[in-house]
């Protein structure tokens, strides 16, 4: 392993030291800092949807947000999650930047192939199907047919989803 010390003059490290306890300067991550701008001073930190795709690219691993973390962007979340949820391939501990803090969620892979979905048919919505109808292009069994109608109760549909 290489190690690179880097020293810096004492009035560039007294800068630095100034800048940070003003505020206007924060590290989230080791070697990785954040300009704060002055909306944001009292929070100690940017929000972490503003850093975390610069982190991202920083530290070269891709990443999604997690859903209660994009559904507060979208108006699906009725409360804001305590925490910004990142989804990554990498187990890596969460951040903790004054105020503001991001959970890291290991995920194995973001990758998806056809594989899991083989199963799964392709089916026209935009026509209105019966039971019989979807036995029929399926190729469902007598005994099929008859388990199914079991376990489902019956339904009278007012009207169509469409029509409105």
């Amino acid at each position: 392993m290489q190690w690179i010390i880097v020293c810096l003059p004492p009035v560039l490290y007294s800068d630095l030291s100034c800048v940070f306890h003003k505020g206007e300067l924060a590290m989230p991550v080791r070697g990785f800092y954040v300009i704060v701008s002055p909306e944001y001073r009292q929070m100690g930190c940017l929000p972490a949807s503003r850093f975390i795709p610069a982190l991202m690219q920083y530290l070269k691993e891709p990443y999604y947000t997690g859903l209660l973390s994009a559904g507060e962007f979208y108006g699906a979340a009725h409360q804001r999650p305590q925490a910004f949820q990142v989804v990554t391939e990498h187990s890596r501990p969460g951040i903790i930047c004054d105020m503001v803090k991001a959970d890291f969620i290991k995920r194995k892979s973001q990758s998806t192939t056809r594989e899991p979905y083989t199963f799964v048919p392709m089916q026209d919505f935009f026509n209105p199907w019966t039971d019989e109808m979807l036995y029929e292009k399926y190729g469902i069994m007598e005994d099929e047919i008859k388990f199914i109608n079991s376990m489902i109760r019956p339904m009278e549909i007012q009207g169509s989803l469409l029509d409105e």
